[in-house]
């Protein structure tokens, strides 16, 4: 667990939210749904994750809000497979939402997957 996650856990008879690393709850709350809700929020605007932990102290519910990480136009440069995939296909962009989307002929769909099982 990355050190920010939030934990919605039970404390005594009330139930507070706690950020990973720090000694003291951040808020206190009567119910599990406001803890929740008040965990949600905070695990969004600090885009980590929010853990919801049950009466005995499990973790029930996880919830990721961090950002997705996809490869770099740089990295992916850097996988042949992926270069030779993308030469094999040419898809032009949607001009409006009235034009359908060009696809690739038969021909090039047939290469393309000759060209994908032999990296298998």
């Amino acid at each position: 667990m990355a050190n920010g996650d939030i934990h919605t856990q039970p404390y005594g008879s009330r139930w507070v939210n706690k950020v990973e690393g720090n000694s003291r709850p951040s808020n206190i709350h009567d119910t599990k749904d406001e803890a929740q809700r008040e965990g949600r929020e905070m695990a969004i605007r600090n885009k980590v994750e929010h853990l919801i932990h049950n009466q005995d102290h499990w973790v029930e519910e996880r919830n990721s809000y961090r950002p997705i990480q996809r490869p770099g136009r740089a990295e992916f440069a850097l996988w042949p497979e992926c270069r030779a995939a993308l030469a094999l296909v040419r898809v032009e962009p949607r001009r409006s939402r009235t034009q359908p989307t060009r696809v690739p002929s038969v021909q090039t769909q047939l290469r393309l997957r000759a060209f994908l099982a032999s990296l298998t």
